[in-house]
């Protein structure tokens, strides 16, 4: 029977509510609307303009997402789900408005099955949304896998309220490195001050001396490399590793001035300080 209305409403036979798309319309049977989505009960049996007009107006859905919807209505067969996770964003959103609760969850489940690091960020940004992921299999795999995660420059993708979400899940004196990580791949001149705010959650002594080290390596203003650069990378590379945290400490003391808001940038003074500092400890050629 389920099949045999869905051919009825391709071919428009008998159908009585016309739901407008921006790229389209689609016909529909208002009885098998009302009768298998809580949205459109609502909406039909309730004195509102739909019920008057005969069309339902969807101008920030697509019609991909609605034509999908309103199939499963009429059969109840859940779409196969591909990775193009804006199509699955969308669907997940509009079944979340409309209070499909099953096909939302099937939906979810295809999503989340044979998570990779690549695919994690954008998977994680739909979980955190709509609340989807409670103890579920995406939040076991970030915190296991987090280390690989930090390297996926999607994260920059991510909001400041998934990303504080992803950082407040995992075990800060395990992956202290690895959060660390995840903000600077994140980071943006946009989301500079909540970078800041997170950085500032970990315990930041159990930062490894390499990924110090690293950090000042790779240029962290993401600009052209300046002589100054090449200096402070060489009189860190110096030091011995126990005094990797002290010597940074300085420069970030030194560079906190109003004028510089980031690591690196007027480093001069700097260097100086921390050829003073540690000049027993350090090899001048």
């Amino acid at each position: 029977m389920s099949l045999h209305m869905e051919e009825l409403r391709r071919q428009q036979f008998g159908t009585d509510v016309v739901l407008e798309c921006a790229e389209g319309d689609i016909h529909a049977h208002k009885n098998v609307l009302v009768a298998s989505c809580p949205y459109f009960e609502k909406m039909f049996v309730t004195d509102m303009l739909e019920q008057n007009t005969g069309s339902v107006q969807f101008n920030n859905v697509s019609k991909n997402v609605i034509e999908t919807i309103v199939k499963y209505l009429y059969t109840g067969e859940t779409p196969i789900l591909t990775e193009d996770y804006a199509f699955s964003r969308e669907l997940i959103a509009t079944s979340h408005m409309m209070e499909l609760q099953h096909l939302l969850r099937n939906c979810w489940k295809q999503i989340t099955n044979n998570l990779t690091p690549e695919k994690f960020a954008g998977i994680w940004a739909i979980g955190v949304d709509f609340g989807l992921d409670e103890e579920g299999p995406l939040e076991h795999f970030a915190r296991k896998n987090l280390k690989k995660i930090s390297g996926r420059a999607n994260l920059k993708n991510l909001s400041a309220i998934q990303m504080t979400k992803l950082i407040d899940l995992v075990d800060h004196k395990r992956f202290c490195d690895a959060c660390v990580q995840c903000i600077l791949k994140w980071k943006s001149r946009e989301n500079e001050q909540d970078a800041v705010k997170l950085i500032r959650q970990l315990d930041l002594q159990l930062l490894s001396g390499k990924t110090l080290s690293d950090f000042i390596k790779k240029n962290p203003n993401e600009k052209e490399e300046s002589v100054l650069d090449v200096l402070l990378e060489e009189s860190v590379a110096r030091l011995p590793e126990s005094d990797m945290y002290k010597a940074l400490s300085e420069v970030i003391d030194i560079n906190r001035h109003e004028q510089c808001k980031e690591i690196g940038c007027n480093a001069e003074d700097a260097i100086d300080e921390i050829l003073a500092v540690f000049d027993d400890q350090i090899t001048y050629e």
